[in-house]
């Protein structure tokens, strides 16, 4: 039964979806990193990660992880194509 009025929807655990967007992040990210060099599309990301799963919800995870993923500067998007950018890693200083 669909919801009257916002506020009669119920509660949305925040806590549970924020460590869910992580977990998405961190499967996106490791995706696209061993695809590296490959350009691929969101489309192709989301039909790679979740092939049989399917539906607008594991598409709309895909789209929000790269969202939050090229706002950490951690993924670029060039035209239709997302790839890793190339984000300086810290280096530790060599023992002498």
């Amino acid at each position: 039964m669909p919801c009257s009025r916002l506020t009669d929807c119920g509660s949305v655990d925040l806590p549970n979806c924020a460590v869910q967007d992580a977990e998405d992040q961190r499967v996106v990210l490791a995706f696209l990193l061993g695809k590296h060099p490959i350009q691929l599309t969101i489309p192709e990301v989301a039909r790679a990660l979740y092939v049989g799963v399917g539906g607008f919800e594991s598409y709309d995870a895909v789209e929000r992880a790269i969202r939050d993923l090229v706002g950490r500067g951690l993924l670029h998007c060039r035209g239709p194509f997302v790839q890793p950018s190339q984000v300086p890693c810290p280096t530790r200083p060599e023992a002498d």
